[in-house]
């Protein structure tokens, strides 16, 4: 299995969980670029760093693409693998480059290419009309996360391989037992006595947290006691301060030690177990741009937490099954990033905020829906697809 770095967005986590469960069957080595970044989940079998970073020049990513092309040849040469997976669009092409003849290739496609703000340009260009088109008809079989991925690979880049979709699993047991664990006690009161709208995920401009500021700010001017807990890191941080002091909304960020105040926003930054903070908000909002999937989505699901999520490319719309214009299992709405898409927003976990039954209605539909993406279903078509 091969993954560019660790970290803690949602691929790296997916990819950790599936060789952890590979292992337990397969003789399996996992490839890296480097460990500059350690691992942030349990990750199954022998870890293996090429030890090449990307270079900051275009000469020097260049030259680098090409020793880690060449290094993971003498890797693939020493183990022999019947079958090398990939996760993300940087392992994809130096696992279909390097393979032997005897080995299947299989990519595992984790997001919508033409949705993809970083893919633009010149080289977004050339990334779509040619490397990305190249890489995945070489490969035997490729993975799409979702129905909506495949068929953006179908109809925009012309794939005619097999492409099978393959859900990430969640499973609901575990997360119940996170749930309950204890909070910290100065973390604590920041979910008393008021209901609370949370968030967890990369603080990255397709996450569309700036849009959710906008509507937070309307939110609170019915509903002053609100309070909006953000859980994650990410280059957007600063800006998103910024954005609050203009709205005039208060914030507090959480620096390790610090008490929180009582203020409207609260960056709360890494948490080693977000799911017990999640389990304490009254709504669960994801405003992103696009999506893979949604992993923190479907987690808030299995907490039994009300969801409201934007219909953006293309997870949150199979999590929540939509049906026309509605969902069955939680709030689903147009993508907030005009006003009426904001007002629209804002009226809706304002109705939600006011009305208990209809939290809990959605809430029992939630954790319905989370026991649907089980382990043992989704691991096994994984198992099929390798063995087959």
């Amino acid at each position: 299995m091969i993954i560019p770095e660790f970290g803690f967005g949602g691929a790296e986590k997916s990819f950790s969980a599936l060789s952890v469960e590979l292992s337990k069957k397969y003789d399996l080595t996992v490839v890296v670029f480097n460990l500059l970044r350690k691992p942030s989940y349990p990750v199954g079998g022998k870890i293996v760093s090429l030890n090449i970073d990307s270079g900051l020049s275009n000469f020097q990513k260049s030259i680098n693409f090409i020793r880690r092309i060449n290094r993971l040849k003498k890797i693939k040469n020493k183990l022999c693998p019947q079958v090398s997976i990939s996760f993300l669009e940087g392992a994809d092409y130096i696992n279909t480059l390097s393979r032997r003849n005897e080995e299947k290739i299989i990519l595992s496609i984790r997001g919508s290419k033409i949705h993809d703000q970083n893919i633009r340009g010149l080289i977004g260009f050339i990334r779509h009309k040619i490397l990305i088109p190249f890489i995945y008809k070489k490969a035997d079989n490729l993975i799409s996360l979702n129905y909506g991925i495949k068929n953006e690979l179908i109809n925009n880049y012309k794939i005619n391989n097999p492409i099978e979709v393959i859900h990430n699993w969640i499973e609901t047991d575990q997360i119940k037992g996170l749930a309950e664990e204890e909070l910290e006690e100065r973390l604590l009161s920041i979910f008393t006595n008021s209901p609370v709208l949370v968030s967890h995920s990369r603080l990255a401009k397709e996450k569309g947290y700036e849009y959710m500021l906008d509507i937070f700010a309307n939110i609170l001017k019915n509903h002053p006691n609100t309070k909006y807990v953000i859980i994650g890191e990410g280059e957007q941080k600063s800006n998103l301060i910024d954005k609050c002091k203009s709205l005039g909304i208060t914030f507090w960020v959480n620096k390790g030690l610090n008490e929180p105040q009582n203020k409207n926003v609260y960056f709360l930054g890494y948490q080693p177990n977000p799911i017990a903070l999640i389990n304490r908000a009254s709504i669960y909002v994801l405003p992103s741009l696009h999506e893979g999937f949604g992993n923190s989505l479907l987690e808030a699901m299995a907490c039994s937490l009300p969801v409201v999520a934007s219909d953006c490319p293309y997870g949150p719309a199979e999590i929540l099954v939509k049906n026309k214009e509605k969902a069955k299992y939680g709030i689903l709405l147009d993508i907030p990033k005009n006003e009426q898409a904001i007002e629209l927003w804002s009226n809706k976990i304002s109705e939600l905020l006011n009305n208990k039954v209809m939290q809990e209605k959605l809430g029992i539909k939630s954790l319905v829906r989370a026991k649907q993406f089980n382990k043992s279903d989704i691991l096994e078509k994984w198992e099929s697809l390798i063995e087959n």
